[in-house]
């Protein structure tokens, strides 16, 4: 983690550099830039990737390697842009954003040719419920007081694989 953030400040350290040496150097234009990045540093995001491949010796079986990049968040639902390469022939796919949170995304779409590839960073967040969840219930809303949908039923943990146990509900 902490190389990735030595990374990411290297490279941002770089942009500003340069943008500092192309345009005026002035309070103000130190004082603009700041500002901007401000706004804009919580979309940017780091995309995690896993990819499975044959090891290179046949009785190691199949190897993972890790990859890192960066993309930006392009909406509030968690669509993100980043380069087609990156998650082109990958197994896996993983958002990290500004504040940690680590979540499980997935391509959309993967455009070569204009270098693009878009994602839906989904986040799995779940609540505990005492009601009794039983077979068939899956998919059914949970109300609030105000007849609000606040999740939908997901699954129970349970020792016996009946309804008694701790019931999860996925948020709406």
């Amino acid at each position: 983690m902490r190389s990735l953030s030595k990374l990411l400040l290297i490279n941002f350290t770089l942009l500003i550099l340069f943008l500092l040496l192309i345009g005026d150097t002035t309070e103000a234009n130190a004082q603009q830039l700041r500002d901007t990045f401000r706004r804009v540093k919580q979309a940017v995001v780091i995309v995690r990737t896993q990819e499975k491949t044959v090891a290179p010796l046949l009785r190691q079986g199949l190897t993972s390697s890790d990859g890192l990049a960066s993309g930006v968040l392009i909406s509030d639902d968690g669509k993100v842009l980043t380069a087609a390469h990156v998650v082109q022939a990958v197994d896996k796919v993983f958002v990290e954003f500004a504040d940690g949170y680590l979540v499980t995304a997935r391509v959309i779409s993967s455009a070569p040719k204009s270098r693009l590839a878009s994602m839906s960073a989904a986040a799995w967040e779940f609540f505990q419920t005492d009601a009794a969840i039983n077979g068939g219930n899956s998919g059914s809303p949970m109300f609030n007081w105000k007849g609000e949908v606040i999740g939908i039923v997901s699954n129970i943990l349970s020792r016996s694989g009946g309804f008694e146990g701790i019931g999860f509900a996925a948020t709406s």
